[in-house]
């Protein structure tokens, strides 16, 4: 998502929000292709970040943490 802040104005303030997971940095068991998707997701987001700084464009990335669902049930009973 790119979103400028300022609609009224015409300066470059705008903003690039990567949202991934929190096992972009935590392992799960059975889960290497997501895990890597979203540790993918972190360096995207750094990279882009490090490269249209120069253009006043700032770039956040979003990793909540686990959320009870039925993908992950059976985990978070074990804890």
């Amino acid at each position: 998502m790119i979103q400028n802040r300022d609609s009224n104005s015409n300066s470059n303030n705008y903003s690039i929000i990567n949202i991934s997971s929190v096992h972009e940095s935590i392992p799960q068991p059975d889960a290497a292709p997501y895990a890597a998707s979203k540790g993918g997701m972190e360096m995207l987001t750094k990279n882009t970040a490090m490269e249209v700084a120069d253009k006043g464009i700032r770039v956040n990335g979003i990793a909540p943490g686990a959320i009870a669902t039925d993908m992950n049930k059976d985990l978070l009973e074990d804890e």
